[in-house]
């Protein structure tokens, strides 16, 4: 499946998905990822998109990092 992106300009917030989501957990603020059925990461929403730097995101695991940044860039190129 292709990721699935989606932006809500009036709360700045993201969403990318590849898979339907089975359970959810925020593991920072701002930052929510989502799990298939097998617990495997399907999802990412960022809330206050436009805010989120790079330093905020570096403390997180590489491939989340890439969703963030992914999401960012194609909400900044709108």
């Amino acid at each position: 499946m292709r990721p699935f992106i989606e932006f809500d300009p009036d709360m700045d917030a993201g969403y990318i998905t590849t898979a339907q989501v089975q359970s959810s957990e925020e593991i920072a603020p701002g930052i929510v990822l989502d799990f298939d059925k097998e617990n495997q990461l399907v999802g990412v929403k960022v809330l206050s998109v436009h805010r989120q730097m790079d330093s905020d995101i570096k403390m997180l695991p590489q491939g989340i990092q890439d969703y963030i940044v992914l999401l960012r860039d194609s909400v900044l190129q709108e």
